[in-house]
């Protein structure tokens, strides 16, 4: 699936508590805009609220195994036109 360019609610594994518990707070859960994905895991785009408007994101790599549990909402999926006889 991809998750680029969409809001995510990350839930931290153990591990990536343990590596990231002091640069993000709120106890290991936390929204996040997806800026790429590859082979190491996703870089985010932090949702900070303090910063100023003319201050560049801040991105930060996010790798597959720190985080246990990835939240987004649903996409409706486009309907099928049936094959056959009208």
């Amino acid at each position: 699936m991809n998750l680029v360019g969409k809001p995510v609610l990350f839930r931290l594994s153990v591990e990536g508590y343990q590596a990231l518990g002091s640069v993000l707070p709120s106890g290991g859960l936390f929204i996040a805009r997806v800026v790429e994905q590859n082979q190491l895991g996703l870089w985010i785009e932090l949702q900070e609220k303090e910063t100023a408007a003319s201050t560049p994101p801040q991105v930060m790599l996010l790798k597959w195994e720190y985080f246990s549990t990835a939240i987004l909402k649903s996409e409706e999926p486009e309907p099928r036109q049936r094959i056959g006889f009208r």
